[in-house]
């Protein structure tokens, strides 16, 4: 099943070859962040949370395992926790090398470590893997550190902050 956000609005339509495996079913294919687009990722991916619910749901109507489980939001604010303190030294004159905006080698160890603490929270949760495979957060990672550059770690900082946003809109309580 794959998500299109076209002109004629949010879609969900199911692959040539029927069923496909689940993690394929929700799949959210990796895009790179950008000022135009992290907040839609951000709703795909959550979008594909809510449709994965609504179909757990109706496996548990039709006599089936319903084993449907979301990060929480406290989860998930704590993974933004770690974020909020690189961002709020990012943010900080003196962060960067010179002018073209390189992040220092303090930060960028930082980044590192925090890509090391979501890949060991997501190996302590299913729910939180969920949620890092499926917002590609290690790669979006990958990218920030790849690049060293201070606008794509406020960029990423802010496709979390959507992340948080989308999940308390379309979750509205905590299990």
């Amino acid at each position: 099943m794959s998500y299109n956000n076209n002109a004629k609005g949010n879609q969900w339509n199911k692959g040539a070859g029927g069923n496909s495996n689940k993690t394929e079913e929700y799949k959210v294919n990796y895009e790179k962040l950008n000022d135009d687009n992290y907040v839609d990722i951000a709703e795909k991916v959550l979008l594909s949370f809510k449709k994965e619910e609504e179909n757990s749901k109706n496996n548990y109507n039709n006599k089936r395992n319903n084993n449907f489980e979301i990060v929480t939001t406290t989860k998930l604010r704590n993974l933004l926790a770690m974020i909020s303190d690189i961002y709020n030294d990012v943010v900080t004159p003196g962060s960067t090398e010179d002018t073209n905006d390189k992040l220092i080698a303090d930060i960028t160890k930082r980044i590192n470590y925090l890509k090391i603490k979501v890949i060991y929270e997501s190996g302590r949760e299913e729910s939180v893997k969920k949620l890092v495979d499926r917002a590609n957060i290690s790669r979006h990672l990958d990218d920030v550190i790849k690049s060293k550059n201070k606008n794509d770690f406020i960029l990423f900082s802010r496709y979390m902050e959507a992340l948080v946003a989308y999940r308390k809109f379309y979750f509205k309580g905590d299990k």
